[in-house]
């Protein structure tokens, strides 16, 4: 699984400048610009819904987006006129689009425009990797034929040769420092399919002079093992067989004189052919399904004697039956978990391939030998790994993540790191390889970049950060999404740093980092923390305050809303509201932002404790007094009339040398108020007559009488109440 490059350096990663711009509105962007280039390879915080620009659907996203680019063209070096639409995938959730750069309707090596834009028309992520500065002659010297000879010399000599690009024109960015000089180059591919030299070069040869400018295989190898159709090994060539249904595969009847009809079985196994004339037949399958072709490894069965025509018989587990189980069930496990279509495709996977080949990909089609003594497709890490290069192929618009000019060791290990984590996904494992590899892969590791290590040990690095991210508590299947968004993602990313911030788009998905992407926590822990990957994003605001808005005192029985007001924090917010009655313990209530609260006879404290979605917390208390106890003389009536009779209690109590006591009325009645000693004896009689519906109030002075305890007692037509009140002096 390496990718060779000729003619170009190996060189690290591009350092940007980083740069906040305002604009017109007021929006502050925050820009990562390449100072080689001066375009926007990252733009944050745009703020901008493409609805602005049209009416977005499948059929006008690509007029709209250009409508869009055009807008900020100063910003992306680059109009829409020079942009040719490369790659359009549409999700349930998101429009991924990916443009690239023309000059003089040539395409741009490896320049690119892209936008991600959410079902509601807001731009989750946009960059620009354009070059302005290109002037060069677009006349080639050289015939494309003339380039195709020099590209199939330089690919050396096979049997069988295939042509999977024809040389087409193509502007080569070349790095040279701190600047790019550009060449017209032809840009093809050939690969070839004998059996144990497989080969896939890329190949640029320059339209001017005819010689090779750069090359690089197309090659994606490594490996795979796993379980497949019929019998097959669940993991490793070890482990007890798994036996399943022959899903979604050809069968083959044939009779002589007659030739084949095929049939393709259903999700149980089940085939039928029908009708048939009486006689002998072979019944024969050869492992070609829907989305794989088996070649190497084919098996035929025969049967005969119509009418008796029931015929069932089990595959043993074999190289070929692990890869064709295996590869269709990532297949579906793509097609269900990210409802993405471009897998859709019959591969071709050979297997016995012999001594010189482990597993390979090319994008499209994958091969599986026994190199070392082992047998690459007995194992499904190998399977998967190699089925997820091809997946990758497909995200990045049928180019590897390292197809950049120049290529970095980070990009080659994102290209190896990556199918890890699919493939260890898919066993629900964190080790790789272990039956076929010399050391196999442990994505449970705190290891960091080191530029000594290859491209497999850094690739640990990155598939590392993605599932210390999955196993972080916040949902395998929830993280398996993000880091495919993350690669579906246009502009998309070929450098750690860059894949990390789409991982935080995809988690944040409105294109403002600022405002605090939903698991930055978990990102920063996986990625910074654990494995020292740049995660330039703000973390969330933390909770600034929360106040309780509130009555601050509340009649007997009179009802009202307390609202707590958070300002800062991360939605969403969570309450819990709590009260306390007079001296009493804390009581649970509602958890909503306010709550409704009805006066007794004592005073209320209420208490709310918010948590943003980051579990920071902050909490608030209000004091609620007994409204009766508040109003001065003569403004009982402007309380609402209570529904019952009400006698509160006395204040101030204890009191010296006055104290009031206040009384409601649900409706006109006389009444008599009368205070009596603990000797039972009545010392003053403070009301006796008739009183209107509604709240009243009296005053005792106790200036002419000793400390002690005293009784008032209260009579409204059929109600009484007694109450004791204290006179201190």
């Amino acid at each position: 699984m390496c990718l060779i490059f000729t003619g170009s350096i190996l060189s690290a990663q591009t350092q940007y400048t980083i740069k906040d711009t305002t604009e017109s509105n007021g929006n502050i962007l925050k820009l990562k610009i390449n100072p080689r280039t001066g375009s926007a390879h990252r733009v944050y915080n745009l703020n901008t819904n493409l609805n602005d620009f049209g009416f977005l659907s499948t059929n006008t996203i690509e007029s709209v987006s250009r409508q869009f680019i055009n807008s900020r063209s100063k910003l992306l070096k680059i109009s829409s006129e020079d942009l040719r639409l490369k790659q359009l995938s549409v999700l349930d959730y998101w429009y991924c689009l990916n443009y690239q750069q023309t000059y003089k309707n040539i395409p741009v090596y490896s320049a690119y425009v892209g936008l991600t834009v959410n079902s509601n028309g807001q731009i989750v992520s946009c960059g620009s990797d354009a070059h302005p500065k290109i002037n060069i002659q677009t006349n080639p010297v050289i015939s494309s034929d003339e380039a195709l000879s020099v590209g199939i010399k330089t690919f050396g000599k096979y049997d069988s040769l295939q042509i999977r690009k024809s040389p087409n024109l193509t502007i080569l960015p070349i790095d040279r420092d701190s600047t790019f000089t550009y060449s017209l180059v032809y840009h093809m591919e050939i690969i070839s399919r004998d059996p144990g030299k497989r080969k896939g070069l890329a190949v640029f040869v320059d339209a001017i002079d005819g010689s090779v400018m750069h090359t690089y295989s197309v090659m994606q190898d490594y490996y795979f093992n796993g379980t497949v159709q019929i019998k097959n090994w669940p993991e490793h060539h070890y482990d007890t067989q798994s036996t399943d249904y022959y899903k979604s595969g050809r069968i083959g009847c044939y009779r002589a004189g007659e030739g084949t009809i095929y049939d393709y079985t259903d999700q149980s196994g089940y085939y039928s052919f029908n009708p048939l004339a009486f006689g002998y037949y072979n019944i024969n399958g050869g492992l070609y399904g829907s989305y794989v072709d088996i070649e190497g490894d084919q098996v035929s069965h025969a049967w005969a004697s119509l009418p008796s025509a029931v015929h069932n018989w089990t595959w043993n587990a074999s190289n070929a039956s692990n890869v064709y189980f295996h590869v269709d069930k990532m297949h579906n496990w793509i097609k269900s978990t990210f409802n993405y279509g471009g897998m859709d495709y019959r591969c071709v996977a050979t297997v016995n391939d012999g001594s010189g080949t482990n597993g390979e990909s090319n994008g499209e089609d994958l091969w599986f030998g026994s190199e070392g003594g082992q047998y690459w497709a007995r194992s499904s890490d190998v399977v998967y790994h190699e089925y997820a290069h091809s997946l990758i192929w497909h995200l990045y618009g049928e180019s590897w993540i390292q197809e950049i000019s120049p290529s970095t060791l980070e990009s080659q290990a994102m290209d190896e790191g990556l199918p890890d984590y699919f493939a260890c996904t898919m066993n629900s494992h964190d080790i790789m390889g272990e039956s076929v590899l010399a050391t196999s892969r442990d994505l449970s590791n705190t290891r960091t970049y080191n530029s000594s290590q290859s491209k497999y040990w850094n690739g640990e690095v990155i598939g590392g950060a993605c599932w210390d991210l999955r196993q972080s508590g916040i949902g395998a299947t929830y993280v398996d999404q993000v880091v495919f968004d993350a690669l579906i993602m246009t502009p998309h990313a070929h450098g750690w740093e860059d894949f990390a911030e789409n991982i935080a788009s995809a988690d944040d998905n409105d294109g403002n980092l600022n405002n605090s992407v939903p698991h930055y926590y978990e990102i920063y822990d996986a990625f910074e923390d654990n494995h020292d990957i740049d995660f330039n994003v703000s973390p969330p605001p933390p909770i600034e305050s929360v106040t309780i808005s509130g009555p601050s005192y509340l009649p007997f029985k009179e009802s009202a809303i307390c609202t707590a007001n958070v300002s800062g924090g991360f939605p969403p917010i969570s309450y819990q509201w709590y009260k306390k009655i007079g001296q009493g313990s804390w009581v649970s209530l509602g958890i909503s932002s306010t709550q409704s609260i009805t006066m007794g006879m004592d005073d209320i404290t209420m208490k709310v404790v918010v948590t943003d979605n980051f579990d920071l917390t902050d909490e608030d208390t209000h004091l609620i007094e007994t409204g009766i106890f508040k109003l001065d003389a003569g403004e009982e009536a402007t309380l609402s009339i209570p529904d019952d009779h009400i006698v509160a209690q006395n204040y101030p109590n204890p009191f010296n040398p006055e104290t009031q006591i206040r009384f409601g009325l649900p409706e006109d009645s006389k009444v008599t108020i009368e205070i009596f000693n603990l000797k039972g004896q009545k010392v003053a009689t403070l009301a006796d007559g008739y009183y209107e519906a509604g709240y009243h109030s009296v005053t005792f002075s106790g200036a002419n009488h000793p400390s002690g305890v005293y009784f008032y007692r209260t009579v409204a037509d059929d109600f009484q109440d007694i109450k004791r009140m204290l006179l201190i002096k």
